[in-house]
């Protein structure tokens, strides 16, 4: 339940961000690679965070959610044929390919992983991030 700052995420809330996010833009890529002609609705983190009940939770839930969506995610894109790949479309009125999702979605993890490393683990003693995302 720590948060390094005032108004800032819990960790469980980060991570419940980060599971949200990479559902939101894998419904993008998806949309896009079935040729959806409208622009996807973006979406506020904040509202999401503040509403998503993190803190009520078991890490061990978080943590298998993040992993069976991050599962899912890999799914996804290995049913993309090259042509879904390159598909464009729009993203709360911005365009944006298939292909451009899936480095953004890996990247938001590793954006994330970064702001633990460098803002929450160095004010809990004795924790350091281990592994791999």
């Amino acid at each position: 339940m720590f948060a390094y700052d005032s108004g800032k995420w819990t960790i469980k809330e980060l991570l419940q961000h980060m599971t949200d996010t990479e559902r939101i833009f894998n419904y993008r890529a998806l949309c896009i690679a079935r040729k959806e002609t409208v622009s996807l609705p973006g979406f506020d983190e904040n509202t999401y965070a503040a509403n998503s009940n993190a803190g009520e939770r078991p890490w061990a839930d978080l943590a298998e959610e993040f992993l069976a969506v991050r599962y899912s995610t890999e799914l996804l894109y290995k049913s993309f044929n090259p042509d879904m790949l390159a598909a464009s479309g729009l993203s709360n009125n911005n365009p944006v390919t298939v292909i451009s999702l899936g480095f953004i979605t890996v990247g938001h993890v590793y954006h994330h992983k970064k702001i633990l490393e460098e803002r929450y683990f160095p004010a809990l003693p004795g924790i350091s991030f281990m592994g791999k995302i």
